[in-house]
C-alpha cells in the first residue's frame, strides 16, 4: 500500500480556560489517510471531532504534535505556502452541491468524514475513527462496524441505533450518565465512569492504541 497522503501524529490541542485550567479538545491523536480513501470519525457531540478537523484546515494549531500533508507539516506553513496548501485541503459542509461544481469532475479525492450516526459512516467509509472525551478508542475497517467492534464504547454506539429492520420487542440501549467534562478529563481511560466493564487498571492508567488484528486498533485494557 502507497504511503497516507495525510498524517496526523501525536496531536493534542488545548484551550486556556478560567482558573488557570485548559479544556483539552484533541488528546495525543494519532491517524492517517490514504489517498482516495474516505477516513470516517464517528463519536458524540463534543467528542473533539470538530477541532480536529480545524486543525487539518489550519484554522486552528495543535498544541503540540503534527499535521503531514504530503510530508509536509502544515504548522509550519507561512503566507503564500499556507494559502497554496489551503486549494488542496477544502471543507465540505451538510449540503455537498453547495460545495462542488456539477461541471467539475473529481479525481482521487481523500475525505474525512464526521459524523454522529455510526452507521451512516459505516456506508460512506473504507475506516472508522471512534472518538471519544478527545481520544481516538477504535480504528476498524468499516465492513467490521456491524460484526467486529471491540471498544465498549463503540459497542455502545452501535446498540444505541434505531433501525427499521431492529427488533421493536428489544428496548434501545442508551449509554449510562454524562460524558465527564473536558475541562476535568478523569485519570486512566477516559470511558472508565461510563463503561460496564471498567476494572481497576481502568482507572489509573490511560490505555494505549495498539494492533489487535491487521488494520485494527483499540485503546482499552480489556484486549
Amino acid at each position: 500500500m502507497s504511503d497516507p497522503i495525510l498524517e496526523i501524529r501525536h496531536v493534542t490541542k488545548q484551550f486556556p480556560a478560567s482558573g488557570g485550567r485548559f479544556l483539552t479538545a484533541n488528546n495525543d491523536v494519532n491517524l492517517f489517510c490514504y489517498e482516495g480513501e474516505t477516513l470516517g470519525v464517528v463519536g458524540e457531540s463534543g467528542c473533539g471531532k470538530s477541532t480536529l478537523i480545524r486543525m487539518v484546515m489550519q484554522l486552528e494549531e495543535p498544541t503540540s504534535g503534527q499535521i503531514l500533508f504530503r510530508d509536509v507539516d502544515l504548522a509550519s506553513l507561512r503566507g503564500r505556502a499556507r494559502r497554496q496548501a489551503r486549494r488542496h485541503i477544502q471543507m465540505v459542509f451538510q449540503d455537498p452541491s453547495d460545495a462542488f461544481s456539477p461541471k467539475m469532475k473529481i479525481k482521487n479525492i481523500t475525505m474525512i468524514f464526521i459524523c454522529h450516526d455510526i452507521s451512516l459512516v459505516h456506508c460512506m467509509s473504507h475506516r472508522t475513527a471512534v472518538m471519544y472525551l478527545g481520544n481516538i478508542v477504535e480504528v476498524v475497517p468499516s465492513r467490521q462496524l456491524c460484526t467486529g467492534l471491540m471498544h465498549p464504547y463503540t459497542e455502545a454506539l452501535k446498540e444505541a441505533l434505531f433501525s427499521v429492520d431492529m427488533d421493536f420487542e428489544k428496548p434501545i440501549e442508551s449509554i449510562e450518565s454524562e460524558a465527564p467534562s473536558p475541562l476535568d478529563v478523569p485519570a486512566g481511560c477516559p470511558f472508565r465512569d461510563r463503561c460496564g466493564r471498567c476494572m481497576p487498571v481502568c482507572r489509573s492508567e490511560r490505555p494505549e492504541l495498539k494492533e489487535v488484528e491487521p488494520g485494527h486498533v483499540i485503546a482499552c485494557h480489556l484486549f
